[in-house]
């Protein structure tokens, strides 16, 4: 099972810079954030701002090569996978 630890693993591949919210241990802050996306699962990835997608959507874009490009193409700082 492909699980969020998973979802981070890809992120730190890409060396960028992570902000985390602990919204498992707010009922609120996990509800609102399913509203804001209109996705109903969570971990999401937000890059500035933006909705990018939860688990599966990022494990994709990580192996077919999309988040670096979204990166890049956001501007943020990371270094790529050697």
């Amino acid at each position: 099972m492909w699980i969020f630890n998973g979802c981070i693993k890809h992120i730190k591949n890409t060396r960028g810079k992570l902000q985390r919210s602990k919204c498992l241990e707010n009922q609120n802050l996990r509800e609102g954030i399913k509203i804001y996306s209109d996705w109903p699962t969570i971990p999401q990835l937000y890059v500035k701002n933006e909705f990018i997608g939860g688990c599966d959507i990022i494990k994709e874009m990580y192996e077919n090569g999309e988040l670096t490009k979204l990166l890049e193409d956001k501007n943020i700082n990371f270094k790529k996978k050697n």
